[in-house]
């Protein structure tokens, strides 16, 4: 280790430790105090130095987050005290000499647990998992992450995290990320996430995480799948996205945000399947093969035929303004497992809208709903499985019914009330939560200075006044109400 202190708590008492995370018995708990940890360190870093790594054992959980002098797990601030696991052990800056992989984790069971901790800079060259690599082989493999923020990793497939499960005993790997952050990312296939499996079982959940600027130079910008089973027996790739965040991933082929490719086209029996409840993908990228200019294709990516009930389902979903489009193939595109999403080229089926979904502020990153957003009571609370927040960590339903995306609009609509939301110009559409202008059919409330124009005609059904809100009416303007 580089920096920073470890210790183990138990029995009312901190005891300071050398022991690895790999050696350790299961139900040992890893904690670290604010620092940068690396597996290695070296100036010129050779390969069986790159290829060390931090290899947690089953049942061993790390906890980030401390100042160093913590006595209760409650007290600690990962935001304050970061803890860094980094795979930058050589010339610092230069990725060429990082960790192929910052840490691995073999047949773990879910007691096994990474909490609090940032991983990043690893750098797997034509390996997987430059942050992470999760595998199962005769054993199952399903760690718990959580609240973990995976920046600046790269690989062949899945830059910041790898799962693969294959073995003739038909292993399962299920880990689970909740509240976790992947940004900056790259691999050929997968920027962030890459799933592989060979006659197993990879069925991991991600909630209320977010992907964002991860890139591809194949396909997939944040999320690529791969099934290639050949034999009898088969297997699935699963994983499950509730609430999450999908933002400005740039895929150099197909897929923007994920990519699925089943194997079962050419005779196998695998089955790649994404499952998506309550997310948001918005402002992605897929270029066609030809670089910069070439013809964008699909936000969701779909290859190949699913031995299940198709390639994707998506629920309660917002996919929006993702150049390239939201969905290939147009068996998709028809709307087969998509219900009660809103999508910006329509979609068949139950519930689905293609309205503008009203974003708060996407140009800065800002994917809340406002008040005269479609998406709000919009959703259906069927597939959600007993999650019970949104991507902020708030009540997932706050009004009639659940709404599409990854974040709940916390104050139901006042009676489609149109409302001001900064000082400006009455014929302005962004002073209005609506972003348009108000009409005469509208009621509206004006909470800000609001100036009508010179000569400047308006109409509206009916106005109100917050104590802060006031009109300012300029030479000839004209505001009517009452109809």
């Amino acid at each position: 280790m580089t920096a920073g202190c470890i210790w183990r708590y138990g029995l009312a008492q901190v005891i300071i430790t050398t022991l690895p995370f790999s050696a350790a018995p299961s139900g040992t708990s890893f904690w670290l105090a604010a620092g940068t940890y690396k597996p290695s360190a070296c100036t010129v870093c050779d390969a069986p130095q790159r290829a060390l790594s931090f290899s947690v054992a089953s049942g061993v959980a790390l906890y980030g987050g401390f100042a160093g002098n913590e006595t209760d797990l409650a007290r600690r601030d990962i935001n304050r005290y970061p803890a860094t696991l980094s795979g930058d052990i050589g010339l610092p800056g230069s990725n060429t000499d990082n960790s192929l992989h910052v840490v691995t984790i073999t047949a773990a069971t879910p007691q096994t647990r990474l909490d609090g901790l940032i991983i990043r800079d690893g750098n797997a060259g034509n390996e997987d998992g430059g942050g992470l690599l999760i595998e199962a082989a005769a054993a199952e493999s399903s760690p718990t992450v959580v609240q973990c923020r995976f920046i600046d990793n790269r690989a062949r497939q899945g830059g910041a995290l790898c799962a693969r499960a294959a073995g003739v005993r038909n292993p399962v790997a299920s880990a689970t990320f909740s509240d976790c952050e992947f940004t900056g990312n790259a691999a050929a296939l997968g920027g962030a996430y890459y799933g592989e499996q060979a006659q197993a079982r990879l069925t991991p959940g991600f909630v209320r995480c977010r992907f964002r600027a991860n890139t591809s130079a194949v396909n997939g910008g944040a999320v690529g799948l791969f099934s290639q089973d050949t034999q009898a027996s088969r297997g699935l790739n699963e994983p499950v996205f509730v609430s999450c965040l999908f933002s400005a991933n740039t895929a150099a082929n197909v897929g923007g945000a994920l990519y699925t490719h089943n194997y079962s086209e050419y005779g196998g029996r695998g089955d790649s399947r994404a499952i998506l409840i309550n997310c948001t993908l918005s402002g992605n990228t897929a270029r066609a093969a030809g670089g910069a200019g070439g013809t964008g294709i699909a936000s969701v990516y779909t290859h190949g035929s699913s031995l299940g009930p198709g390639p994707v389902s998506i629920t309660s979903c917002i996919l929006w303004n993702n150049s390239g489009g939201s969905f290939f193939p147009v068996q998709t595109a028809r709307g087969e497992g998509i219900t009660y999403s809103l999508i910006e080229e329509g979609a068949a089926c139950a519930g689905n809208s293609s309205s503008n979904p009203r974003f708060a502020d996407p140009a800065a990153g800002d994917y809340w709903l406002t008040e005269c957003s479609p998406a709000v009571d919009a959703g259906t609370t069927a597939p959600l499985s007993g999650e019970t927040t949104d991507l902020a960590g708030q009540p997932r339903l706050a009004g009639r019914q659940v709404d599409m995306g990854a974040y709940e609009l916390q104050t139901p609509p006042t009676n489609d009330v149109m409302v001001t939301v900064r000082d400006g110009n009455w014929n302005d559409p962004t002073v209005w939560s609506c972003t348009r202008i108000p009409v005469v059919s509208d009621t509206v409330k004006v909470r800000h200075t609001i100036i009508i124009p010179a000569a400047y005609k308006g109409q509206v059904k009916h106005i109100q006044y917050d104590p802060s809100g006031r009109l300012v009416f300029s030479t000839g303007s004209i505001l009517q109400t009452g109809f």
